[in-house]
C-alpha cells in the first residue's frame, strides 16, 4: 500500500513536490541511494518503466517521467504490491502528458490533487436503511456525517480521504437494492452497510438483505445500532453478513472499521487512526466530538387516554415498529396513575423517568401524554403541546382510529406531526421526491388528497421556512413529516454563497472540536455578510465553508438572511 510520492527534479537535484498518505517518517530529503540506484539502472540500460527498489527498510518504485523528472512512490512494506506499481505508471503516463504543456514547477502547483486521485484507491460505500435509522441512533449520525462529507451520490462529490483511500458514498433503501436486478448483477459499490435496530429490522428487510447478499459479489456488514443490539446483529452474522461492532457517531472511526471489515486495510482502526493522514474537505471540518454525548431520543408514542379506566382512545407511535407497541398497555395503565393538579385544567405536567420524559397534559375527562426523549425542551414542549386539547375537539372521535401503519394515520395525526413533529426541520431544508406513495392504501381520503396536494407542490423547491410561517399546526407540515415516515421524500439544503448566516446559539465544545477555525469564522459572522466574503476573509475555500454552514444550520446553530427568500427570525 502506497504511502507516499515524491515528483523529482534530476537535473537540480532536489523535490518538485511530495504527498504523504501516512504519519510514519521519512527523510526530508530523497535518499541518495535511491538516486545513485536509479542512475545505475541507467547506465545499464536496465531501466524498465517503472522499477522497485528497496533501501533503508523502504520499498520504493521509479518511474521515469522525461529526461529531468523522476516519479517516486514509496511504502513501508517490505514488498510494493502489483496494484502500487500499476498506480504509479499510471500517475507517471499522466504527468508525462501534463510536462509537454507546463514547466514542473507550474504542475507541482496541482500536484497534490493529481497525485492523490491517481495513488489513492477509491472505495465506494453504499448504506442501505430505513431513513429514520439515521436519526435515532450512533451510527445512523456517524452515517449522516459521511454523507455530508461525501454527498450522497458518485458525481460532483467531495471525498472523505482517508490514508491511502479516498472514500465515496450513496444511499438506498434496502428494498429499493433488492428490486434492482442491474445492481444485483453488477454493482457499482465495493461494499454494503446497514445498522440494524430489534423491533425496527421486520423479518422482510433480513430477507432482502439476505437476498442482495446471495447475489452480490461485495461484502454486506451490519452494524449494531446500540450495545442492546449487539446480540441480535451478532445473530445475522452466523448468516453470512459480516459483523462491524462499531457502535460509534464519529465518522472517521466508522470509516476505519468498515476499511477494515471489508478487508481493505489490516489494521485494526485505532492504530489506523494514528498511523495515517486523514483529511476530511481539505483538513478544514476536524474529528468529531467525543461518543459520550448524550444520544437524542425523539418523540416515541402519543395518547389520548380516558381518565376514568385508562383506556386509549387514540395511539399514535412515532416508531413504525416499536417496543412500545408490545409495552403500551403498560404505559397507558402508568399515565392514569399521575396526580394532576386539577384546579388548573390544561396544564402541562412533565415527569421524567430514566431515558424518557412523560408530557401530560389534563383536559376535562381526557389525558394527553407524550412519551420522549431527554433532549427536549421542556418549555417549548409544554407551548406547543398546548395547542391539542383544542385541536381533539374539532376532530370526531368516534372516525378516529390510528395503527402503527402509516398509511392508516387520520387527519388529526397531520396536526400531531405538524404541533409534535418527529424531527426538527432546520428552515433552508427542502423536500424532494423520493418514491411516490401507494395512493389506494390510504384509510383516510382527506389524507390522501392533501399529501397528494402536497407531493404535486414540491416538484419545485420549496423550503421548510415557508411551510412554517404560522404559529398553530400547520397541515401542509405535517403531511411533509407523513411522506418522510412514509420514505416518499427526502431532504436537501438550500444555501447559497450569497446567504448571510447569523449564529443563533452559543458554540459548546464539541462544536468547537469539530471545526478548527471556528472561531475565525464566527468573528466575521454577523448577519451582514455573505458566505463568500466569509470564506475570503478566513481563507477557506467557498464549496467548502458552504458544507460547513449546512452543518452548522442542521445543528440549529445558524440561521440565514437573504433578501431573494424569506428571513429567519433570530
Amino acid at each position: 500500500m502506497i504511502s507516499g510520492a515524491i515528483l523529482y527534479d534530476l537535473a537540480g537535484a532536489k523535490e518538485w513536490a511530495r504527498i504523504q498518505f501516512t504519519k510514519e517518517h521519512f527523510p526530508e530529503e530523497v535518499p541518495e541511494e535511491v538516486i545513485s540506484r536509479f542512475f545505475d539502472l541507467i547506465l545499464q540500460d536496465d531501466m524498465e518503466s517503472c522499477v522497485t527498489i528497496q533501501v533503508s527498510g523502504i520499498s520504493f518504485c521509479l518511474a521515469r517521467v522525461d529526461e529531468k523528472t523522476l516519479l517516486l512512490t514509496y511504502t513501508s512494506d517490505e514488498k510494493p504490491e502489483v496494484d502500487d506499481v500499476d498506480r504509479t505508471v499510471e500517475l507517471r503516463d499522466y504527468l508525462a502528458d501534463l510536462l509537454m504543456a507546463e514547466s514542473p514547477r507550474d504542475a507541482s502547483k496541482r500536484w497534490h490533487s493529481i497525485a492523490g486521485k491517481v495513488l489513492r484507491k477509491n472505495i465506494r460505500i453504499r448504506f442501505a436503511m430505513p431513513s429514520f435509522i439515521l436519526n435515532n441512533t450512533k451510527p445512523g449520525s456517524g452515517v449522516q456525517r459521511i454523507m455530508q462529507i461525501c454527498g450522497d451520490g458518485y458525481e460532483d462529490r467531495e471525498s472523505l480521504v482517508v490514508g491511502p483511500f479516498e472514500i465515496s458514498s450513496s444511499f438506498s433503501q434496502i428494498s429499493e437494492l433488492a428490486d434492482d436486478s442491474s445492481y444485483l448483477t453488477s454493482p457499482t459499490d465495493d461494499v454494503i452497510l446497514t445498522i440494524v435496530k430489534r423491533g425496527i429490522f421486520t423479518d422482510n428487510m433480513i430477507q432482502q438483505l439476505e437476498d442482495i447478499k446471495e447475489n452480490v459479489s461485495i461484502p454486506v456488514l451490519v452494524v449494531p445500532a446500540s450495545d442492546e443490539d449487539l446480540e441480535f446483529t451478532r445473530s445475522l452474522e452466523n448468516r453470512g453478513f459480516r459483523l462491524c461492532d462499531s457502535i460509534t457517531e464519529d465518522p472517521i472511526d466508522l470509516t476505519l472499521a468498515i476499511l477494515a471489515m471489508m478487508g481493505e486495510s489490516h489494521m485494526q482502526p485505532e492504530l489506523a487512526r494514528k498511523k495515517w493522514v486523514i483529511n476530511k474537505l481539505e483538513a478544514f471540518v476536524e474529528e468529531s466530538g467525543p461518543d459520550d454525548e448524550k444520544e437524542g431520543f425523539g418523540h416515541k408514542a402519543f395518547f389520548v387516554v380516558t381518565r376514568e379506566n385508562g383506556e386509549a382512545v387514540f395511539s399514535y407511535y412515532y416508531d413504525v415498529s416499536s417496543e412500545f407497541l408490545e409495552r403500551s398497555p403498560n404505559v397507558i395503565a402508568a399515565i392514569t396513575m399521575f396526580e394532576f393538579d386539577t384546579e388548573e385544567d390544561s396544564r402541562t405536567s412533565v415527569f421524567r423517568t430514566g431515558e424518557l420524559v412523560y408530557a401530560v397534559i389534563e383536559h376535562e375527562d381526557l389525558i394527553f401524554a407524550l412519551i420522549t426523549g431527554q433532549d427536549e425542551d421542556i418549555a417549548d414542549l409544554r407551548r406547543r403541546f398546548s395547542f391539542l386539547p383544542e385541536l381533539w375537539r374539532e376532530e370526531d372521535p368516534e372516525n378516529l382510529r390510528c395503527d402503527s401503519q402509516p398509511y392508516h394515520s387520520p387527519p388529526f395525526a397531520l396536526k400531531l406531526l405538524a404541533t409534535l413533529p418527529p424531527e426538527k426541520l432546520p428552515m433552508r431544508y427542502y423536500p424532494v421526491r423520493k418514491k411516490e406513495p401507494d395512493w389506494v392504501t390510504f384509510r383516510y381520503p382527506e389524507v390522501r388528497d392533501l399529501l397528494q396536494a402536497v407531493w404535486q407542490a414540491i416538484e419545485k423547491p420549496i423550503i421548510v421556512e415557508q411551510f412554517a410561517a404560522s404559529e398553530g399546526p400547520n397541515m401542509t407540515l405535517g403531511a411533509i413529516h407523513l411522506l418522510r415516515i412514509l420514505e416518499a421524500i427526502d431532504f436537501r439544503v438550500k444555501i447559497a454563497l450569497d446567504d448571510r448566516p447569523v449564529f443563533v446559539e452559543e458554540l459548546d465544545d464539541q462544536t468547537k472540536q469539530i471545526y478548527s477555525h471556528i472561531e475565525q469564522i464566527r468573528n466575521h459572522t454577523d448577519g451582514n455578510k455573505t458566505i463568500k466574503a466569509i470564506g475570503e476573509a478566513v481563507g477557506i475555500a467557498p464549496a467548502i465553508l458552504l458544507r460547513v454552514f449546512q452543518d452548522l444550520h442542521r445543528r440549529g446553530l445558524v440561521h440565514f438572511r437573504n433578501a431573494d427568500m424569506s428571513s429567519e427570525n433570530s
